[in-house]
């Protein structure tokens, strides 16, 4: 089921992306250990199951797998709206100006946490997603199809890898 890619769904930094391999697809906890075993392996931290078949499906809708040092730089999609949703631990989505000064955190759960566990924005904002647990497991969904172009990544920022660090509790 589903097929590793390199640099599937578009997204160039992750060596750790699998993308459906047929139109329907169940995703259970088999895959999820799978998806965190390539997280642990992965230089960025992080994978995604793409329940999508490609760049040109018109609903690109993924499960992403982040430890807990893993950094996405603050990053914005024009004209897209997107959703997060979280299947376990947790996570903070945080809101830059252009300046990259954080202006807004939204800190986020599972149902049952006490927090929100769907979130969805206009992607036009600049944004990223900080893992606050050892592993977060949420899945993403944004309105294709992918073009890489309409990703701008904040000046000078880059993806990164924390210092390793236990997470605070949640």
């Amino acid at each position: 089921r589903g097929r590793l890619s390199s640099t599937g769904c578009g997204i160039e930094f992750m060596t750790s992306v699998i993308f459906a391999s047929e139109g329907r697809e169940a995703f259970g906890h088999d895959e999820l250990a799978h998806l965190k075993r390539l997280a642990d392996a992965d230089p960025e931290r992080c994978s995604r199951y793409c329940l999508h078949q490609g760049d040109d499906d018109p609903v690109q809708e993924m499960v992403i797998v982040m430890c807990h040092e893993s950094e996405i730089a603050p990053h914005r999609e024009r004209d897209k709206r997107k959703a997060y949703y979280v299947l376990e631990g947790a996570l903070s989505v945080e809101f830059y100006d252009d300046a990259a000064r954080p202006v807004e955190r939204i800190d986020m759960g599972t149902p049952g946490s006490g927090r929100p566990f769907v979130y969805r924005f206009d992607a036009d904002d600049w944004h990223t997603v900080i893992p606050q647990t050892e592993y977060v497991v949420f899945v993403e969904t944004i309105e294709g199809p992918f073009d890489a172009h309409r990703t701008k990544w904040f000046p000078g920022q880059r993806n990164s890898v924390r210092p390793v660090a236990k997470p605070a509790a949640v």
